[in-house]
């Protein structure tokens, strides 16, 4: 639990043994909220983006990637913030809008955007729809002419090589995501014979997630500065926009690496300030989307120990919460993030180390497990379990519907103040929707 303890010295506390989130000891959150629960820390999530925007130069605009944790609450608090937000569905848009981002901080994104959802981009009307295909950008033109209006987009761009080192990857070779590079050129032809129906304002450029390389995060930048360049040079005229993705990542691990963002941003800097006086990128700005990057330190999952067994001589502890409400710490959600998230027992925080324990959901499925054997206290029935790192694609990317087990509760924390920010789905709700089928 070596990793663990180092997240704790680095955002959270702990009194008598218990760990604190938000000012507020665990204990009383779960006697308060119940578990398993999703506790969402705001002082830390303020922590980490306000030193990262400190460390960023001012040209550099972060956009908040929705699809990391599209919770009311934490969106909202990117649009007091001021950020921008990058949507990849009509509900995204919905739920921004809701939180209080207007269309002008508003990016849309996706390799498959339906006939409805380009309506309601173009109607809003946002600031960019990153166009990903030649039919994309014609479907958006038919609905701009129809609605007599101007649609403005990007074009995404799948670049011919991948450099960033990324553990998903989303470019640098066949994908549905992106207009190939060789084909950019198709694509402003396309967009020539649009007319006045579309504007251009921008290239993005977005290879792949969970970038822990700083050297490597920055020669993607560079690649992506060098195709906006070639784009801006065929048009006459500089970018307005420049999207260099994102995709820094957080370290799951003990073995993993942090990424540095001291000189991920020191290396940014010196990349813009490079273009200083350059004719090409007069005015022009430049946009980081970050999702996990942002969120997933400020989440924490809690569950209760409901039972412990030994079975040929492992040791299980059975919780209250698993894959149902959390398939991201259970290496359930592709193939790159994997088990073991960091844990502890946060009711005996510091105590001896010196039994084995695996930790697994209630779930009839033996995929339902956070993974071990852990190195942990002696675990008795009732010890709270904070698994740590699950502010990103936590609760929005887990099979709630899975086994039909009652939902979990969202809270946020900070200041030491609590209020629950999603209510637990109760189990009646199993049956909404639904009918019988009488022949």
């Amino acid at each position: 639990m070596e990793r663990s303890q180092k997240i704790i010295d680095a955002h959270f506390a702990v009194q008598g043994g218990v760990l604190v989130v938000g000012g507020v000891p665990v204990s009383r959150l779960a006697e308060e909220f119940g578990t398993p629960s999703y506790l969402y820390d705001f002082d830390v999530l303020g922590r980490v983006y306000g030193e990262l925007r400190r460390r960023l130069p001012e040209r550099v605009e972060i956009y908040y990637a929705m699809k990391a944790n599209p919770s009311f609450a934490i969106t909202n608090w990117f649009s007091r913030a001021g950020v921008g937000v990058e949507l990849a569905s009509i509900g995204e848009l919905v739920v921004a809008r809701a939180a209080g981002f207007e269309g002008g901080r508003m990016i849309f994104a996706g390799p498959g955007k339906s006939v409805e959802e380009l309506e309601a981009a173009v109607a809003e009307p946002i600031r960019s729809i990153n166009v990903e295909s030649l039919q994309e950008l014609a479907d958006i033109a038919d609905i701009a002419r129809r609605r007599g209006t101007v649609a403005t987009v990007s074009l995404r761009i799948n670049p011919a090589k991948d450099v960033s080192g990324s553990q998903m990857k989303m470019g640098g070779g066949p994908s549905q995501f992106g207009i190939d590079e060789e084909r950019v050129g198709d694509a402003l032809e396309a967009l020539k014979a649009c007319g006045d129906a579309l504007r251009l304002v921008g290239i993005h450029v977005y290879v792949g997630s969970q970038i822990l390389d700083h050297a490597l995060a920055l020669q993607n930048a560079e690649r992506s500065i060098a195709i906006a360049r070639r784009v801006a040079d065929a048009i006459g005229r500089p970018l307005e926009l420049i999207n260099l993705g994102g995709g820094l990542g957080t370290a799951y691990y003990a073995s993993s690496r942090e990424l540095d963002d001291d000189k991920f941003c020191e290396g940014l800097t010196r990349i813009l300030a490079d273009l200083d006086g350059d004719a090409a990128f007069e005015g022009s700005r430049f946009i980081l989307e970050l999702g996990r990057h942002l969120v997933a330190q400020c989440g924490i999952f809690l569950c209760r120990v409901r039972y412990t067994k030994e079975s040929r001589g492992a040791r299980f502890a059975v919780l209250d919460g698993g894959m149902n409400d959390c398939s991201v710490a259970t290496g359930n959600l592709g193939q790159a993030i994997r088990r073991p998230f960091p844990l502890c027992v946060a009711n005996r925080v510091g105590a001896p180390l010196d039994e084995k324990f695996e930790y697994v959901g209630p779930l009839c499925t033996p995929l339902d497990s956070f993974g071990g054997p852990f190195l942990s206290p002696a675990v008795v029935r009732d010890d709270l379990i904070a698994v740590f790192l699950v502010g990103a694609y936590g609760f929005s990317t887990s099979p709630h519907g899975f086994l039909s087990h009652p939902g979990c509760a969202e809270v946020a924390v900070a200041a030491g103040r609590a209020q629950m920010i999603r209510r637990p789905r109760e189990v009646t709700t199993f049956l909404d929707g639904q009918q019988l089928f009488v022949p």
